[in-house]
């Protein structure tokens, strides 16, 4: 990561800056973030996407999509950074359906801010990049990537990672890569939901003996391998660098969150 020499809190203050993904679970959040901060924010919604909440907000909304890289050079035009969180998060699909979004899109978005004149892009990765090690092992940042990644998902992450990281200082363009776990919390329409659902049918169920720090996995339909893979993963992704140069301090434990989440599949909708 690389910071503005002699300016520190240069993010803050009315920078103009585009976020794709921004109709996403963590878009949303983020657009929120960065208004409140005095961001110019701008939003990157393809044409199908529900913008209703993003319009209620008073957000610019420009239409583009990754796959469409005038629409997004269209977006980019006047923009200092560009936040991209838009891509394909799941544990089914193609090898194809990944590498186009996490990849190509990827590759689209960097050519982009070339042209714009981008000043920094600050791109959204994967823990999983890292693998999923099942010794209880703690890794980190100097961690290096798997050496064979399974699943096509982690893969075309890992990939499009290294685009972003071998277009550093090219064109006057800074990149930052963000490897963040599961993202859930109040208003994620994926992962809570599901797990809810299951919790109220009693269709949860461990993975070997239960004693993984991630200790459950969803029944039906039945579970992809990288679904068993993720589960039945035991390791600790060491945080201390984001406290060090961010000073973030984790807002709830895993207990807490945890039971936040039988709270919520307990009480009635």
């Amino acid at each position: 990561m690389s910071a503005d020499s002699g300016a520190p809190n240069a993010l803050v203050t009315g920078i103009s800056s585009l976020v794709s993904g921004a109709t996403g679970f963590l878009g949303g959040y983020l657009l929120a973030r960065l208004r409140k901060k005095g961001f110019q924010v701008r939003a990157l919604a393809r044409k199908t996407s529900d913008v209703a909440g993003l319009v209620r907000a008073g957000c610019d909304i420009y239409e583009g999509d990754i796959m469409d890289r005038q629409s997004l050079l269209r977006a980019m035009v006047g923009q200092q950074l560009v936040f991209h969180t838009a891509g394909k998060v799941s544990d089914r699909g193609s090898r194809r359906e990944f590498w186009q979004a996490n990849v190509d899109g990827t590759a689209n978005v960097i050519a982009a801010c070339r042209e714009a004149g981008v000043k920094r892009l600050i791109h959204l990765s994967s823990l999983t990049v890292l693998g999923l090690p099942r010794s209880g092992a703690r890794v980190d940042e100097q961690t290096p990537p798997a050496a064979a990644l399974r699943d096509p998902y982690s893969a075309s992450k890992l990939a499009g990672e290294r685009l972003v990281r071998e277009a550093h200082g090219s064109s006057g363009l800074e990149t930052v890569v963000i490897r963040p776990g599961v993202i859930w919390g109040p208003g994620d329409t994926t992962i809570m939901p599901r797990l809810i659902a299951l919790l109220r049918r009693r269709r949860l169920v461990f993975i070997g003996r239960g004693d993984t720090r991630l200790r459950v996995a969803a029944a039906p339909p039945a579970l992809s391998r990288y679904g068993v893979r993720l589960v039945a993963c035991d390791s600790r992704y060491d945080i201390g660098k984001a406290r060090r140069e961010l000073a973030y301090r984790p807002t709830l434990t895993f207990r807490q969150g945890m039971e936040f989440l039988f709270a919520a599949a307990t009480t009635e909708p």
